[in-house]
């Protein structure tokens, strides 16, 4: 029997392995047998030979990463490689996929905490997702998560009532005012942080249920310090020393040691 024609989308697939295959040799290659940065006169200016040797440094370890995990389970990412190594297209440094990140705001508004202040009836919480784009100083284009949540406050009148407006559509909305917003970053070092200071043991093993958690401490708590704002912390043992010819009281502060952190406890680049 004659085979089947192969679809459009079986065909860009064909041509997007065959891609993947040659990017994955070539940068083999680099790896086993960086090219070396060549200095053809002597006084060759230290910031240009520096920014060259940055460069074959970021791109050998982007490389190498495309060479442990590959690209197949990642959508919209597609990048070859140029001339003189160079890599052209997208690096994504973590998922780029919403799905991958949820949305915090609907359990935030069921917190135990929060319903002393009646807030499903004061406020509301939007979150929204964009990818980042961006730059490195040696030219590869970069992307990866964004998150925004903004805390609205409700407009009310003086019977406790929402106070609604009618737009140029016809159709009338609720009131609200901008009461605080933030954003942020996927950032796994800082979530090793925040579990650290909830004492919450690193979970190593489901590192996406882990990832999203700390994500949601991190809303929770920017959430729960514009109601309470947290105090100074109390400055133990003052003394008075004399500096520069004049009596000061002075103070040690202690901190925790960035070395410390185990942030190699996760993998997360992809």
């Amino acid at each position: 029997m004659p085979k089947k024609p192969r679809t459009p989308k079986q065909l860009a697939n064909d041509e997007r392995l065959r891609n993947l295959a040659v990017a994955r040799k070539q940068a083999k290659e680099i790896v086993e047998s960086p090219e070396e940065v060549k200095v053809d006169k002597p006084d060759t200016d230290l910031a240009s030979l520096q920014r060259q040797v940055d460069e074959v440094m970021e791109t050998n370890a982007l490389l190498k990463a495309l060479l442990l995990r590959g690209n197949d389970n990642q959508p919209g990412h597609s990048v070859n490689v140029g001339r003189g190594n160079q890599l052209i297209g997208e690096v994504d440094k973590y998922l780029v996929d919403p799905e991958n990140y949820p949305d915090p705001t609907k359990r935030l508004s069921q917190e135990n905490r929060l319903q002393s202040i009646a807030f499903n009836h004061n406020y509301e919480l939007e979150y929204d997702f964009k990818i980042r784009s961006y730059e490195t100083k040696t030219g590869v284009n970069m992307r990866e998560p964004e998150f925004l949540v903004t805390l609205l406050r409700v407009v009310l009148d003086d019977q406790g009532e929402r106070v609604q407006i009618v737009g140029k559509d016809g159709i009338s909305r609720d009131k609200f005012f901008i009461a605080r917003r933030m954003m942020f970053h996927e950032d796994p070092q800082a979530a090793l942080v925040i579990a650290r200071e909830n004492n919450i043991a690193i979970d190593s093993d489901n590192e996406k249920t882990f990832l999203d958690e700390m994500r949601y401490l991190r809303v929770r708590d920017w959430l729960f310090d514009f109601f309470w704002p947290r105090g100074s912390e109390s400055k133990e043992g003052i003394r008075e020393e004399a500096v520069g010819g004049t009596i000061v009281q002075v103070y040690t502060k202690s901190s925790v040691e960035p070395s410390s952190v185990d942030f190699d406890k996760i993998q997360t680049k992809v």
